[in-house]
């Protein structure tokens, strides 16, 4: 399983993925299991089966907030690794806790093999065996964000084109074919841009996505199949 392949199932709307090494994490606790991700037209719900003796906690009585989201991650069909920072439990759990239904928003590829690789690394890949003194190439410290918004609404008159902009330490591209299609996003990182690590690369990231549900008055998280950094 590939994420051009991830996509294009969520883009169909109806399937069923294996998910191994499921790794939950809640109110300081982690719990373990396989599972399956349910895709759906609008939304992505992942089915959990804890391992060997653990169970679910008993579910919070009252109003929930975002403190009661879960964290989680695990691998899609073998390979294609990924996490959610905001799970919800969607469904109750049954009668001996071993079973939940959560759902996912959104969900994010974690990239792996030669993708994870610096371009120094990916270097020393290519060229091994090959003579010391080949001179290597510098090493690549941008940061990229690409989500790929399933029929998100967008201004049609810019429909069939790219519109590109800027925010702090990162330019932009939204691109959406036509008005049914789904829209682009990608964030690349300006030559000069300095970054003070993951959090905060995914923090304006995050801002970005919320000012772009803000300015067309739809969510986007909700939307989106997928977020690789």
């Amino acid at each position: 399983m590939t994420a051009d392949e991830f996509s294009k199932i969520v883009r169909g709307g109806s399937d069923k993925l294996r998910v191994d090494n499921i790794v939950l994490t809640f109110g300081g606790q982690e719990f373990h299991g396989n599972g399956t991700m349910q895709i759906e037209h609008d939304e992505i719900k992942l089915v959990v089966h804890l391992n060997g003796e653990e169970k679910f906690p008993d579910p919070k009585i009252g109003i929930h907030t975002k403190r009661d989201t879960w964290q989680l991650k695990g691998v899609i069909e073998y390979h294609l690794e990924f996490r959610c920072d905001r799970a919800m439990v969607v469904s109750p759990r049954d009668f001996f806790g071993k079973w939940q239904t959560f759902g996912l928003n959104p969900v994010y590829l974690v990239p792996s093999g030669l993708d994870a690789m610096s371009s120094r690394e990916r270097h020393a890949f290519y060229t091994q065996g090959e003579s010391e003194n080949q001179p290597i190439a510098n090493e690549d410290n941008s940061v990229r964000f690409t989500a790929l918004l399933q029929e998100y609404p967008f201004f049609e008159p810019l429909c069939g084109k790219k519109w590109e902009g800027e925010i702090e330490g990162f330019n932009f591209t939204l691109e959406k074919e036509k008005d049914a299609a789904d829209l682009h996003v990608i964030l690349n990182s300006k030559q000069d841009y300095a970054s003070a690590g993951e959090t905060e690369d995914e923090n304006k990231f995050q801002a970005f996505m919320s000012a772009l549900a803000f300015l067309t008055g739809a969510n986007a998280c909700r939307r989106r199949c997928a977020g690789i950094r």
